[in-house]
C-alpha cells in the first residue's frame, strides 16, 4: 500500500559538493517506485558546476529559486534566473556556474532517478582527494556508470 510522505525543511539527504555546494535529495527513486528523484541544490557564489556532460540514460529539469544560474551548452551560455525552468533532454552538452554575488538554489528532477547514485559516490572520491575535484578519469568512470559521459 502506497503512503503520502512528507519531506520538511532540512530534511532529505544533504551531501556536500565541491565549492560549498550542496545536493540535498529530497525524493528519491525508493520513494517515487523508480520513476524521479527530486533534488535541491545550492552554489556559492563564483561556484562551478561539474565539467561539461551528456546524459544518455536520464532527462533533467532545473527550476532556479534564488539567485541566478548560468548554463553552458555546447554553443550558448544562458543567463536562468529565478521562477524559471531549464529542459535538460538526453543527449543535451550542458554544465552550469554561478558567477553572480550571491548563492544560487535550485529544484530538479531525474527521470528515470539512477543517476542520483552518482552522487554519493562522487562525494566519496572528492573525500578521497582531500575535498578536491578528483581528477577528470575519475569523474568520467563515474559518468560512464550512469550513461554518461563528459564531454572534453
Amino acid at each position: 500500500m502506497s503512503k503520502v510522505q512528507i519531506v520538511a525543511e532540512g530534511e532529505g539527504l544533504a551531501i556536500p559538493f565541491l565549492d560549498g555546494s550542496v545536493m540535498s535529495f529530497l525524493a528519491t527513486g525508493d520513494d517515487t517506485h523508480g520513476n524521479v528523484s527530486f533534488w535541491e541544490f545550492t552554489l556559492p557564489s563564483g561556484g562551478n558546476g561539474p565539467p561539461p556532460h551528456i546524459h544518455h540514460g536520464h532527462d533533467e529539469l532545473f527550476y532556479v529559486v534564488e539567485g541566478n544560474l548560468t548554463v553552458h551548452t555546447g554553443s550558448e551560455n544562458l543567463v536562468v534566473g529565478p521562477r524559471s525552468m531549464v529542459i535538460v533532454p538526453k543527449g543535451a552538452q550542458h554544465t552550469f556556474s554561478n558567477p553572480g554575488s550571491e548563492v544560487m538554489r535550485m529544484v530538479g528532477t531525474f527521470s528515470p532517478p539512477r543517476f542520483e547514485h552518482y552522487f554519493k559516490e562522487s562525494a566519496e572520491e572528492i573525500a578521497k582527494h582531500g575535498g578536491e575535484r578528483p581528477p577528470t578519469s575519475v569523474i568520467a568512470r563515474l559518468y560512464g556508470r550512469y550513461e554518461s559521459e563528459l564531454v572534453v
